[in-house]
């Protein structure tokens, strides 16, 4: 728009230049020909007095458009009234130029050259005063001076004023025009003066035009512009009828015209015009409006039916939440940022029994009533409940806990608890999850009652077998019962490997429940030396080579379970590598901690089997048929990590194997 706008300038700049020179030409003509033209009054005075006419009817004509806009449009012009009042003065003293020319009857008296120069300057320097003034006026702007009655007034008052001046004063008019001389200089120095102030006139309009776009502004600077072509026509007549004095009357026409053009326009045709392309400009907004609308109904159409959509969605969603959470044997709460009940499934009914009087008491008054305890039977402090712990931000994993329920039954339970925040992080409340482990407490008892019925009452027989086998061993001493004596040492040894995988069960039982520990100061060292010496007779110790540092800090540990974790690894080591392979046990300081590590040059474990070779019951692929029920390893674990140690497997199958443990080096107390 910007670059369009200047492209308009420039060509309208060209075409005014174009056309100012063309005007000019006829002038530069004459002058360059020389050429004198001194007509008789009988052909120049109708001449003369047909372009004085025109000229007033076109000063009344600017007049009465400019009374008419200013009376009938909504938006100032101050510009233009004070023009077409001007015009208005103009006409009326071209009116008294036209009758006291020479040839004409005259106005308050004869007509002469002198009073015919004398209406003709004042009507120059009227004209381009007010072109010069309206230069400085913005159109469209509220100007308080410019008010149509006082400025036709002021306009009227003028005119009537310049006449008394040239009645009263006759002697003044030897100062413009002298028989037999032509133009006084007194008239040349005035006639000097409309080119300077029409100059300056033009360049300010040109300038408007040149930064606004203005075309009022544009076609009153080439107006300005015909006025100096107009005075300097003027200056050159040497006669009364002269042709020169003709071509400035001329001139002055083409000027008056072209400020009538520029003001009708502005007045007129321009608001017109305007209002077209307002016109133009809102049919086109209401088409795009129209689409737009269209646009935005099928967007509304087409969102309506996503958002029905996603609702369907959502409620059948919500539908199949409502049917799994019903579903789920487990209790599910929600509770509000306070602790109050929210939301509960059917199994918390069942579970907690909860009336509407429980669930309208405080989140402390229903945990105190369930007389929760832990798995030692001592009470659970209410901070310690998950729920408050989860709506104080924190996720809490399964809690045992045993609770009384109204009926005064005990349960026990798994509680769960996480926070609930909504998208700004907030936090919104928690979720609890209650799973009721009264079938896993009676799985759990009766397994209990095995392993003791295994512990108990197979124990004894057991023993009463293996004590008669060692009695029939040390009876079968004679090379000739050699049979009898192969056949007491396999009862024997299946005998110990029962006792074995009994101890070995009752041992994991326990431990999963509780498991008491009584650490003390170990020296490795000594402690594993002492180890081989006892395990000689059950063990190939002669096969376990040691290696040891001479300085290693003493361990924290129970020397007892630390017993059963070595001897453990120990006979893993010998029962899986070859006969006559050594198995190496080593000891150093690691990481703040006493790494000691078992090795073996036997078969090897599978990658896929070294991450379960702790789990409960687990048997690899290497096993090689050798007897256990797999709980060797997983009771290892056990003892380390409740001693507060770590252990892991390092293997690569048929090079050997290496079992890791640490231990918490010990610290004096205090």
């Amino acid at each position: 728009m910007v670059g369009d706008a200047r492209e308009t300038r420039v060509t309208g700049g060209r075409e005014v230049v174009i056309t100012l020179a063309l005007a000019a030409l006829p002038l530069l003509l004459l002058r360059a020909v020389g050429l004198r033209v001194a007509w008789e009054a009988a052909t120049f005075v109708p001449l003369h007095t047909l372009i004085e006419v025109a000229i007033a009817l076109v000063g009344l004509a600017t007049f009465a458009v400019q009374w008419y806009a200013a009376s009938a449009r909504g938006v100032p012009e101050p510009r233009g009234q004070i023009v077409g009042a001007a015009f208005l003065g103009l006409a009326l003293l071209g009116c008294a130029h036209l009758l006291v020319y020479p040839g004409m009857p005259g106005l308050f008296g004869p007509g002469s050259v002198e009073r015919g120069a004398y209406y003709w300057t004042a009507g120059r320097y009227w004209l381009t005063g007010t072109l010069l003034v309206a230069a400085f006026v913005t159109p469209g702007s509220d100007w308080p001076l410019a008010r149509r009655v006082p400025l036709v007034a002021a306009a009227l008052v003028t005119v009537a004023l310049l006449v008394i001046v040239e009645l009263r004063y006759p002697a003044w008019r030897a100062l413009l025009w002298l028989p037999g001389r032509d133009l006084t200089r007194a008239r040349v120095a005035l006639e000097a003066g409309v080119p300077l102030l029409a100059v300056a006139g033009a360049a300010l309009h040109w300038r408007r035009w040149r930064a606004t776009g203005d075309r009022t502004a544009q076609q009153l600077a080439v107006a300005l512009a015909l006025t100096v072509l107009s005075e300097g026509a003027t200056a050159l007549n040497a006669s009364v009828y002269d042709l020169y004095n003709l071509l400035g009357h001329v001139y002055a026409l083409a000027s008056a015209a072209l400020i009538f053009d520029a003001l009708f326009v502005a007045a007129l045709l321009e608001p017109y015009r305007k209002l077209d392309l307002t016109s133009r400009e809102l049919v086109a907004s209401n088409a795009r409006l129209d689409r737009l609308r269209a646009h935005v109904e099928g967007e509304l159409a087409t969102t309506i039916v996503r958002l029905k959509e996603a609702s369907e969605r959502e409620q059948r969603a919500r539908a199949d939440l409502e049917a799994a959470i019903a579903a789920v044997p487990a209790g599910i709460v929600l509770y509000d940022p306070t602790g109050g009940i929210r939301r509960t499934n059917a199994a918390v009914e069942r579970l907690l029994r909860y009336t509407d009087d429980l669930r309208d008491l405080a989140l402390e008054e229903r945990w105190a009533r369930l007389h929760p305890q832990t798995t030692d039977g001592k009470p659970l402090p209410f901070m310690d409940n998950p729920v408050v712990r989860a709506l104080n931000g924190e996720t809490v994993g399964g809690v045992p806990v045993s609770i009384e329920t109204p009926d005064g039954r005990r349960r026990w339970v798994s509680i769960s608890a996480a926070p609930a925040r909504i998208p700004d992080a907030n936090l919104e409340g928690a979720v609890a999850v209650i799973s009721d482990l009264s079938t896993i407490q009676e799985l759990q008892n009766q397994r209990d009652d095995l392993l003791r019925a295994v512990s108990h009452d197979l124990r004894n027989p057991l023993q009463i077998s293996l004590l008669q086998a060692e009695r029939l061993q040390r009876l079968l001493v004679d090379p000739d019962r050699a049979k009898e004596r192969a056949s007491a040492d396999r009862i024997v040894h299946a005998s110990r490997q029962m006792e074995a995988m009994i101890r070995d069960l009752v041992d994991a039982s326990r431990m999963e429940r509780a498991l008491v520990l009584a650490p003390e100061r170990v020296e490795l060292a000594p402690f594993l030396r002492r180890l081989l010496g006892q395990a000689a007779g059950a063990m190939e110790v002669d096969r376990v080579r040691l290696e040891l540092p001479d300085e290693l800090p003493p361990v924290l540990a129970d020397p007892e379970r630390l017993e059963r974790v070595v001897l453990n690894l120990i006979g893993n080591a010998l029962k899986y590598s070859a006969s006559g392979t050594e198995v190496q046990i080593s000891a150093k300081p690691h990481a703040g901690m006493v790494l000691v590590a078992v090795t073996d040059r036997g078969v090897g474990i599978d990658p896929d089997d070294l991450a379960r070779v702790f789990d409960r019951f687990f048997r690899g692929a290497r096993t090689g048929g050798a007897d256990g029920l797999g709980l060797g390893l997983y009771i290892v674990r056990l003892f380390v990590e409740a001693q507060g140690g770590r252990v892991w497997a390092e293997s690569r199958p048929g090079e050997g194997s290496t079992f890791s443990i640490t231990l918490p080096v010990y610290v004096r107390p205090g």
